[in-house]
């Protein structure tokens, strides 16, 4: 078996989850569509992407029953960076309606908890076969939970550069 990590957010302590284990943010695709507007509302940003391509999109993703499952990944670096933007479903969207990241991160923190990062096995034998990110299903028994770390959000994440609102804005020269 190997041993794979997952970013998450919690409202509940995290002992919680080595007793009861840990189950996908929404039960199923409709509690997923239902978030990312309820997100929407919440920040006042319905407006911004209105009836779009964009939101189709971002509602078309939530609606994929495949998309509602635990992702691990073998690299505990890339889990601590998931973790501070996850559930990314809600993360991107409030990306795209442009809420400023300061913003995005305090209703994340609210409404889904503070960020971990989750050691568990696989639960299945090693395979010579290596995925950046392995599906795992939507709920991992207890007994595999190996341990869960909270993720310090105040230093800089090198992942985060990739999102808009995150991105440096090239300042504007002037010639004189």
């Amino acid at each position: 078996m190997r041993t794979l990590y997952r970013g998450v957010r919690l409202t509940e302590p995290p002992d919680t989850l080595k007793r009861y284990g840990m189950r996908y943010y929404w039960r199923g695709t409709d509690d997923a569509v239902s978030a990312i507007f309820e997100a929407l509302e919440r920040t006042h940003s319905i407006s911004k992407l209105g009836r779009t391509p964009l939101l189709r999109m971002l509602v078309t993703e939530a609606a994929r029953p495949k998309r509602i499952q635990i992702w691990g990944t073998e690299v505990k670096e890339n889990a601590q960076s998931y973790a501070r933007g996850t559930p990314e479903l809600i993360f991107l969207t409030l990306d795209a309606a442009k809420v400023p990241l300061d913003v995005r991160r305090r209703f994340i923190e609210q409404y889904y908890g503070k960020p971990y990062v989750v050691e568990f096995t696989d639960g299945k034998h090693q395979s010579k076969l290596r995925a950046i990110n392995e599906a795992c299903g939507n709920f991992i028994e207890a007994e595999r939970i190996i341990s869960v770390e909270p993720v310090e959000v105040n230093t800089p994440d090198p992942y985060m550069k990739f999102f808009s609102s995150s991105m440096p804005r090239p300042e504007s020269s002037q010639e004189g």
